[in-house]
């Protein structure tokens, strides 16, 4: 279920507050998908939003599901950030999830760091 929030100041705090620990360092820009992603196009000025970028950002926002189907897409399309879903503590709550071990069998990480 989709929270409701104040504002975007109000998100973008609760953002950063779900996010501590998981980003190293202090210049960290983080994205937003306001009203569930629909302006996500129109904030990018036209470029492409890149499906290992939105899935970022879907983890973020709490949101498994999208975050799952934005790994699929950037596996797809052979994005090479795919190689931190091994490495990367941000992605720990999805390593129980049966769609993010696949992409893990997918990608060859099964048993490694």
């Amino acid at each position: 279920m989709a929270q409701s929030y104040i504002d975007r100041r109000e998100a973008g705090r609760i953002l950063a507050e779900r996010l501590h620990g998981h980003v190293p360092g202090s210049n960290v820009v983080v994205l937003a998908l306001p009203r569930g992603g629909v302006p996500v196009k129109k904030m990018s000025r036209g470029a492409p939003v890149l499906p290992f970028n939105l899935a970022l950002v879907c983890l973020g926002l709490g949101n498994h599901a999208r975050t799952l189907d934005n790994l699929a897409r950037a596996l797809a399309a052979d994005s090479q950030m795919m190689t931190w879903l091994g490495r990367n503590a941000i992605f720990d709550p999805l390593r129980s999830e049966p769609r993010f071990i696949a992409l893990m069998k997918r990608l060859n990480f099964v048993g490694k760091a």
